[in-house]
Order: C-alpha cells, then sequence, then structure tokens
C-alpha cells in the first residue's frame, strides 16, 4: 500500500500480527485499548457498589488509548503478561523509567 501512495496506516489492538506489522513498518501505529482495565474495572466497580450497599455508584471510565509505534512496540512483543493477553500467570512485571505515553 505504501507504493499505492498510502501515507500513514494505522490499526487497533494488540493482535501479534498487527503489532509485527508495527515493528516492520508496514503500519505506522496501534492503538492498545487497554483491554485488561476494559474488564477489570467494571468488576471492581460492581463488587464496591454490592459492598457498599449502592452508595459507591459504578462511575464511567475511560480507560484512554495508548499509541504503540516503532519506538515503543518492543515490550510489547518480548513481555508476556496477563494484562496483555500474552500469559495467564499472575507475576509482577518489573519496569523502570518515567511512566510512558503520559
Amino acid at each position: 500500500m505504501r507504493a499505492k501512495g498510502l501515507k500513514v496506516a494505522g490499526g487497533f489492538d494488540l493482535v501479534p500480527e498487527t503489532l509485527a506489522a508495527v515493528k516492520s513498518g508496514d503500519l505506522d501505529y496501534t492503538i492498545d485499548q487497554q483491554p485488561y482495565l476494559q474488564g477489570f474495572l467494571p468488576v471492581l466497580y460492581l463488587y464496591l457498589y454490592k459492598l457498599s450497599g449502592g452508595l459507591l455508584y459504578p462511575s464511567e471510565t475511560n480507560t484512554g488509548l495508548l499509541f504503540v509505534t516503532k519506538e515503543n512496540v518492543d515490550p510489547y512483543q518480548t513481555t508476556k503478561t496477563r494484562f496483555e493477553g500474552s500469559d495467564t500467570a499472575q507475576k509482577v512485571v518489573e519496569r523502570s523509567g518515567a511512566i510512558p505515553h503520559a
């Protein structure tokens, strides 16, 4: 598609094929829609609603969009974590440095 004049190409979600396309430069970006948070937060809100007798009402939460580009795709491909669906083990994923995308 680039040979036909396509200037910018992007996608959404973190499937391995999309991440590989970002890494190779076939896609300029994909969007991490935070799927773990999209599932976890509603369950947490409903638990707190039940626990509080309805005093803590489930809120509407925007989990945000994180842009995955060639510069930051590597951790998505190499880190095995249940938060992004590449592992089922419960573990702490160590990291250091500033919070990215902020």
